[in-house]
């Protein structure tokens, strides 16, 4: 009796097709930690990842739909536009601080025009009236900022996180800003908020006009970067 064995040979992966391969099975990179670390290497990550990200990476996170717990508001009717966002900014405190007691906020662009939707291709200055009950004053400020989206799925409308990967973040924003140090007593703080480049190429993939964001803005100490002296969350249109 005879056997016929027969061998199949398959073609060796071009270097192209391995190349490919291998960027298909990698797994995305995790969020990386906050800029706020007191590593300096980690404060620098948020930079290094704005050169390197990519928008497969960025829409596989948004594909995730992470809401922002508690945000979820039941029902097929839900407003997509809340607080009369359609037409103005809404700004509210995201928790409420011991050391300082906000009053009123005034959001323009670098030349102090105050428009809606925000524009958000350049630099926003962010007009705090607050009093301020710490007993000494503080020039070691930095703002880390959160970002998301107004969106609605089959349980009603909520707001899904958007990685920002610290690129709205601010290292230091009395740096050559006139309303520094924050002192004791009521004042106005004007805190800059500079959108990333890469960021904004990124939201531009997916941003509709009606779109609706709230970004939560935490004023820390360099010196105590986990303790919020206060949150500040804006919700608004945005034009990119």
């Amino acid at each position: 009796m005879l056997f016929l064995v027969v061998a199949l040979v398959v073609p060796p992966l071009s270097l192209a097709q391995q190349s490919y391969l291998q960027a298909a099975l990698r797994p995305p990179p995790s969020i990386p930690p906050s800029a706020f670390s007191r590593n300096p290497s980690l404060r620098n990550y948020g930079k290094v990842m704005g050169d390197s990200l990519d928008a497969g990476l960025f829409r596989h996170y948004l594909t995730m739909e992470r809401y922002q717990e508690g945000s979820i508001e039941k029902g097929p009717h839900c407003d997509l536009s809340p607080n009369s966002t359609s037409h103005r900014v809404h700004v509210f405190e995201c928790n409420e601080s011991r050391s300082i007691e906000l009053h009123t906020v005034a959001i323009t662009n670098f030349l102090g025009q105050e428009n809606y939707p925000i524009d958000f291709s350049s630099q926003l200055r962010i007009f705090v009236d607050l009093t301020s009950r710490l007993t000494r004053r503080v020039d070691d400020l930095t703002v880390e900022v959160s970002a998301f989206k107004r969106s609605k799925n089959w349980l009603g409308c909520g707001w899904v996180y958007l990685p920002s990967f610290a690129l709205l973040n601010s290292d230091s924003i009395c740096v050559d800003n006139p309303s520094c140090p924050l002192a004791e007593g009521r004042q106005i703080l004007e805190v800059p908020l500079q959108p990333s480049t890469v960021f904004t190429r990124l939201l531009k993939l997916f941003h509709q006009e009606k779109d609706v964001y709230q970004f939560e803005i935490r004023l820390r100490r360099i010196s105590r970067p986990f303790d919020d002296l206060f949150c500040l969350a804006v919700q608004t249109r945005l034009s990119v």
